[in-house]
Order: structure tokens, then sequence, then C-alpha cells
């Protein structure tokens, strides 16, 4: 069989969220589909092999969540033999159909099953195009509902080839991706609220869709995004500025106003501060960093002499402890991130467990270290504050 599956380096499936029963009529093929079939039987038709169509059906739940190329091919060569019986045709079809459109068949298995579907009409043709021509309109969004989001940009990729290999009319084909110009559309809606949210606190946009600040100010600012996202959110859940300016627009202009603040006092260094978090407690902007208005009472000197007279012989090396943790913290943090999200096989559940405990690890050690640098900060302004009333 000339071709193949386009799908092989796109391939992967994650489980995402619960799927949406919007539309029972796809549960029942439509009459297009019984017309396209009646037409051409005759006599001469080969009647359907139920004891194939079992087979295929078990080469099909072989598939499971993973689109194994060869199984996909192998799928697409035994319809090959059978692509111009409209009998046969229509029976192999409905035995992929029925898993795809299924709400008891789990989520992740549907993009490969929709891959099987698509070689059959790249590779195979025959009596499947017109099946799935009068078809697919019915069962493109019950699919594309039970989908993540990742999944639905790889469903829309398989549609729009379609268009490309131009299998389907003009109009037949837009039918089926009726769901995906409705998502664009709450989507730009979405978005047109968001903007125009961000647009009346102060905040816009550049051509490339970055804000329009100045570096130094937007260094600043993604400083206290960082630090309020140190607590209490998840790696995977951290966001942009500039999604942030989606999302939550009034919380993107008070780190904005903070950064401000810190930038036109002549602060803004590495170590930050402690960021609009303090701002809304009551706050207040001290030698570019955020500070409680009540310092800490948990932080009286307690060390011997000696041992204070050794921490001066550092203080006179200049180091910059707060930017070289900074750094330590963001780069701990980078690592969880790119371990959390990069796709690799692990060679067993021992491995994959030891692999969890030092992400696991890392993050609590990156939080501790912003726990402490907090309290060093507070530490230090509080004895700034003692000294000037001295």
């Amino acid at each position: 069989m000339e071709g193949g599956n386009d799908h092989a380096d796109d391939m992967d499936v994650d489980q995402q969220q619960e799927g949406d029963d919007t539309n029972k009529q796809a549960e029942h093929p439509p009459a297009a589909v019984a017309a396209v079939t009646s037409g051409d039987d005759d006599e001469n038709d080969e009647e359907v092999d139920e004891e194939q169509i079992e087979e295929y059906q078990e080469m099909l739940e072989s598939l499971g969540a993973h689109p194994d190329k060869l199984k996909i091919n192998s799928l697409s060569m035994v319809a090959e033999d059978f692509s111009a019986s409209a009998k046969m045709a229509k029976a192999l079809y409905e035995t992929i159909r029925k898993p795809l459109i299924s709400l008891s068949v789990p989520k992740e298995n549907k993009l490969p099953l929709v891959y099987v579907v698509d070689s059959l009409l790249k590779n195979v043709r025959g009596k499947f195009i017109p099946l799935i021509e009068s078809d697919a309109k019915t069962w493109m969004p019950v699919v594309f509902e039970q989908m993540s989001e990742e999944q639905r940009a790889k469903l829309r990729k398989v549609w729009d080839t379609w268009r490309v290999c131009k299998l389907f009319s003009e109009q037949n084909w837009e039918d089926m991706g009726i769901c995906f110009v409705e998502a664009d559309g709450v989507v730009e809606a979405q978005r047109s609220e968001a903007e125009a949210k961000a647009r009346a606190v102060g905040i816009g946009r550049k051509a490339d869709g970055s804000l329009d600040v100045s570096s130094e100010l937007r260094r600043q600012m993604q400083l206290l995004l960082d630090e309020a996202q140190s607590e209490g959110v998840d790696e995977l859940d951290k966001v942009s500025l500039e999604r942030l300016a989606e999302i939550n627009p009034e919380l993107l202009a008070e780190i904005k106003s903070a950064a401000q603040e810190i930038v036109a006092s002549g602060g803004g260094g590495s170590g930050g501060g402690s960021g609009s978090a303090d701002k809304a407690s009551g706050g207040g902007a001290k030698n570019g960093r955020w500070s409680p208005k009540v310092a800490s009472a948990n932080f009286t000197e307690t060390r011997p002499d000696e041992i204070i007279a050794r921490a001066a012989d550092w203080d006179r090396l200049k180091l910059d402890h707060l930017e070289k943790a900074h750094k330590s913290i963001s780069n701990l943090q980078l690592h969880v991130r790119v371990g959390c999200t990069e796709q690799r096989q692990y060679a067993s559940e021992e491995e994959f467990q030891e692999q969890m405990g030092v992400l696991v690890s890392a993050s609590a050690g990156a939080r501790y270290l912003t726990t402490m640098l907090e309290a060093l900060k507070t530490q230090e302004e509080s004895k700034d504050s003692a000294d000037a009333d001295a």
C-alpha cells in the first residue's frame, strides 16, 4: 500500500478532561450513510464477512491510546481489500465509528481512531470517501468535545489536510469543521474582552502580542509575578505576563503599579521584593523592595560575637547572595517544569518513581529557598529600620 499515516510524528495522546454528550444524533449513522451504500448494493456486491469484521474490531481495540503507525497501516491494508465493496466498506467504517463516538470508550483512544479514518481516506479511498463525507459532520463535534486542547489541535490538523487533499466538496468539508469555527469564535470573544479590560487599566500590546512596557519595567513585573506564584501554585499552572493580561488584567495592573514604584525608587534588583502580595496587604516600597509595615519579631540576633565577626568577613566580599539564590531557585523551577512536561519512556516503574521523587525534591527545595529569602529580606529591612531609628 502506498503512502502511510501522515501523522506518525504527531501521534502522542494525553488523557484530559471529561467529554460533553452534546451530539446524541451521532450515536446512529445518518440516513445519508445508508443512502451511499444502497445505490451501490447489487447482487454482485460482496456480502459482509462477520468473522473479518470481528477480527478488524480486535485490531482496533489493540490500538488503544497509542496511534502506532504499523497498526494503522495494517488496518488500512485490510480495509483496502474491501474498498470496492459497498457493504464491507460500510461495515468496517461503522466498526471504527462506534468506539469513536462512544462515551464509554476512554478519551485518549479517540485520536488514534481518527488517524485510522484519515488513513482510509488518503491511502484506501474507494467507497470510504463518500461514506465519511456524508457522516463526519455528525461525529466530529462529538469527538471534539471529548478532547483536550492539545488533542483538538491535532484533530483540526487532520481536518485541514482533508481540504488540502481535496477529498470532499468545500461545503461538506466546512460542515465537518463547524465545531472548530465555533470554538474560534469563543476564544476570539474572550481575547477581545480581556484586551479591552487590559487597555482599560492602562496595559497595551505590541504588534507581536507582548506587553507594551519597557524592558526594565517588564523585568521587574516578571520578578513580582514569579514571586507571587512561588507559593501555592503548581509549576504547570504558572502563567506568563501575557497570559495574566488575558485571565486577570486587574491583577496585572497591580503588578505593573508595584513594579513602576520600585523602578522609580531606584530599586529593581534581581532579588525583587515581597511583591504585589505585600502591596495588597498594606506594604510599602523601600529601597526598591516591598516590605510589610510591621516587621516580624522572630529574627532577633542570637549568634555569639565570634560567629558575627566571621560573618562580617563574608560581608566584606560584597557578594549578592539574593541574586545568586534567585538564579538557583529559577534553575530549580526550570528543571521541574521541563521534567514534568517532557515526553520520555521509562525503563521501569521504579525509574519513573525515582524521577518523580527528584522533581518533587527540586520543587520543594525551590520553595524552601524562596521562603528563606523572604525571611532574610524581612530581617535585613527590620535591621535597617532599627539602625535608622537609632
